[in-house]
């Protein structure tokens, strides 16, 4: 299963598939048919905290502490066909602007995530309390 715990589990609209999200950045997809039998793994890049299957496609909406993610469960190659983020903004201190390091981007975590019932929009929650309104056709995702 997970190296790790599981932070989010989301069933498909038609109720074959399992996904599961967790701690170990992993997102596997399970046979509703045979749990029991391994699944393939796909990493998320980052802690997965929240999964919500498109009621009407092969979509799932990730959540991760870094931002959001839409794959293509079924896809071979590339699952991910749409990501973002919501960068934390902040006054920067003199010393920091002219400093010629650079930190790492900090980014808000996406704490909840759910599709509109045509699967069209996406909503996403932040953990600064925003909530983003994404919409989300084929040709956008592509």
């Amino acid at each position: 299963m997970h190296d790790g715990s599981i932070n989010a589990i989301t069933v498909s609209p038609r109720g074959n598939f399992i996904v599961t999200g967790g701690k170990d950045k992993k997102v596997r997809v399970f046979d509703f048919g045979d749990v029991e039998k391994p699944a393939p793994s796909r990493d998320a890049g980052s802690s997965v905290n929240c999964l919500a299957f498109n009621p009407r496609s092969h979509w799932i909406a990730i959540g991760t502490e870094f931002g959001w993610q839409i794959w293509d469960f079924e896809a071979k190659n590339t699952p991910v066909i749409a990501e973002g983020n919501f960068k934390l903004e902040g006054k920067k201190s003199l010393e920091e602007k002219q400093s010629k390091k650079t930190k790492a981007d900090k980014f808000h975590q996406v704490n909840s995530i759910a599709w509109n019932t045509l699967g069209n929009r996406l909503f996403v929650g932040f953990s600064n309390g925003d909530l983003k309104v994404i919409e989300v056709t084929e040709e956008k995702a592509n």
